[in-house]
Formats: C-alpha cells, structure tokens, sequence
C-alpha cells in the first residue's frame, strides 16, 4: 500500500480477497483492530463479510497483531543476514522473499500438514524458483545490444 488512507486499505483488501476468491477460499469472517474505516465495514456488508472489531488496547486478541509481529521480526532476521555492503535503500525489495520463505515455514490453520502457501499456492517448486539467503551477491547479465563491445557482460547486483 503507498499509503494507510481508508482507500488505499481498501483497495489491498480487494486484491488479497480477490486473490483468495480465485483459488476457492471465500472470506466469512474479518477480525479487525478498532481503526477499521467505515467504507472498509460497507464493502465487507455488500460482500456478505461478517466482522469483528477488536477492543483498543488489547493486542492480545487480535490475531493479525501476532502476524505483524512474526513478520517483523522475520525481516528483521533476513535484513540482518544480508552482507555489509548492501544497500539499505533496497530494503523493500526483501519483502516478497520474506512473505514467500515466511509462508512456506508457517503451517496451513485450515490443514497443519501443508504450509500456509502450499494450501493457497500449491507446494513450492525449489527447481523453479530457487532460493538464496536475502541479499545475497550475483552477477547481473547485460543483454549484448544494451553493452558496449568490450565492456563486461555482467554487473554486480544483488
């Protein structure tokens, strides 16, 4: 999300509903911390999404605050691995691997023998998409019309 405008949440629930939609998993209910804004209660209304609205000040009942944390510290631990002379300006460009690695390693609510993204995605192909600790040093190729003659066929990267 660019921003935490009430428009901008709303069109991220969107997407991720939308997204959950296509591949059979319909929301019934939404539990919410206490600063839900009143157009995101109308869209979950026309959608038949039932929810809950969790009392301020009590993190411990809001089951999305414990995911919150998990993740932070999860991309805490994987921005920490990267090496020295990474650039930090390039930290959201981490996120989709820390979801990713993240998913596979939490089990599934609705069936514990899969993974969260197994249960959503299908099981993960490492051949396809291998993964490397975040961060991690590589050579970049140069497409030979971007690159003049002599020069070297690939850049650091990472």
């Amino acid at each position: 999300m660019p921003s935490r405008t009430q428009h901008q949440i709303l069109i991220a629930y969107k997407k991720s509903t939308d997204m959950l939609r296509k591949r059979g998993f319909t929301p019934k209910l939404q539990r919410l911390d206490n600063e839900c804004s009143q157009l995101l209660k109308d869209y979950m209304d026309t959608q038949e999404v039932n929810y809950q609205l969790t009392p301020a000040g009590l993190h411990r009942r809001n089951n999305a605050e414990r995911a919150i944390q998990t993740f932070k510290n999860h991309f805490i631990a994987g921005l920490c691995s990267t090496p020295p002379n990474f650039p930090l300006n390039l930290w959201d460009k981490l996120i989709p691997q820390a979801l990713l690695t993240l998913n596979i390693l939490r089990p599934s609510r609705l069936n514990p023998r899969l993974s969260a993204y197994a249960h959503v995605h299908g099981a993960f192909d490492y051949r396809k998409t291998p993964l490397a600790p975040p961060g991690c040093p590589c050579h970049a190729h140069i497409l030979p019309s971007l690159r003049p003659s002599w020069n070297p066929h690939s850049k650091d990267g990472f």
